[in-house]
């Protein structure tokens, strides 16, 4: 794994960004087991990073991460068959962090999920589950 320095770092949740590139290892540009693990700049409550950014560039990438979740939300519902009115009473009161309840196929989920998966982590699910 790629390190910026020589020192080993410790790998505590939150205090690390851990990367990998599909697209650079596909290309040759990085062998097939690259990942970066790069100290986490975005730690502090928002006051902290408000400091450090800026507050209108923390607000703004508030914002678009909102969007995302609140269109993510919308996609679910539509996905559950919900009708417009039912999608735009939900999302009247939805807050960020809200459960939809919509249950889920779970066998859509690993679907969903498999093609974001390493090869490693595809033999072993494929494996784990041959085993059920």
């Amino acid at each position: 794994m790629a390190r910026l320095t020589e020192e080993p770092t410790v790998d505590v949740e939150g205090q690390t960004i851990t990367t990998r590139s599909p697209k650079a290892i596909e290309s040759g540009k990085k062998p097939e087991d690259w990942s970066i693990s790069l100290p986490d700049p975005f730690l502090g409550d928002l006051e902290a990073l408000s400091e450090k950014y800026g507050a209108e560039v923390v607000a703004e990438s508030a914002r678009a991460q909102l969007r995302v979740k609140f269109q993510a939300a919308v996609r679910s519902l539509a996905e559950a068959g919900k009708s417009d009115e039912e999608i735009a009473s939900t999302m009247a009161s939805w807050k960020p962090g809200d459960k939809l309840g919509l249950g889920g196929d779970p066998q859509a989920v690993i679907m969903k999920n498999f093609g974001n998966m390493t090869p490693e982590q595809r033999a072993a699910l494929i494996e784990q589950l041959s085993k059920m």
